[in-house]
């Protein structure tokens, strides 16, 4: 069977036409925001990798990158630099904890940062520091964490999976 121009042209057009007949119109819902799983609302609990610290030289530091990517209720820790120090007592370790914390443009807020050095479940060190930041600034904080001689002699032979854990409570200071 012989079908010239105009046959395929005429097939094509009543495909086109019936195919576009029995059509239907689908809708779905969309996210309102795309999901960010890099903002959390307070509490927020960060466990930073901390491993060298007993290797490290006194006044000598090490810098915790990345955890400016989190943010909490608008404010982050946009900088943390751990420095050992020189120990006032036998056997104990004193870590500084230099630092800032970044608040986007929305208002003031008092930051709660808590530090725990952590072996698994088992805290060995903790400080708590209270940070007031203004809306679109940085804040900077400067505390000591002091490791006893037991703590100090525990963390010698766990240092490459010690944890530093940071919980981080954000109030809104109007």
């Amino acid at each position: 069977m012989k079908t010239g121009k105009f046959g395929v042209a005429l097939f094509v057009g009543l495909f086109w036409i019936s195919s576009s007949v029995g059509a239907q119109v689908v809708a779905k819902q969309g996210e309102r925001e795309p999901s960010n799983n890099s903002r959390y609302h307070s509490p927020m609990i960060l466990e930073l990798p901390v491993a060298g610290l007993v290797k490290l030289r006194e006044q000598n530091g090490k810098e915790i990158r990345g955890t400016g990517d989190f943010v909490c209720d608008d404010a982050s820790l946009s900088r943390l630099l751990i420095v050992k120090m020189k120990p006032k007592k036998a056997g104990e370790t004193r870590l500084k904890l230099e630092g800032a914390v970044t608040v986007r443009p929305s208002w003031d807020r008092v930051v709660n940062l808590r530090f725990e050095l952590m072996e698994g479940a088992d805290r060995l060190a903790a400080v708590e520091i209270d940070v007031e930041a203004e809306e679109g600034q940085t804040a900077r904080f400067t505390d000591l964490m002091v490791l006893d001689a037991a703590a100090s002699e525990r963390l010698a032979r766990v240092d490459e999976s010690a944890l530093l854990r940071l919980t981080m409570w954000v109030k809104d200071d109007r």
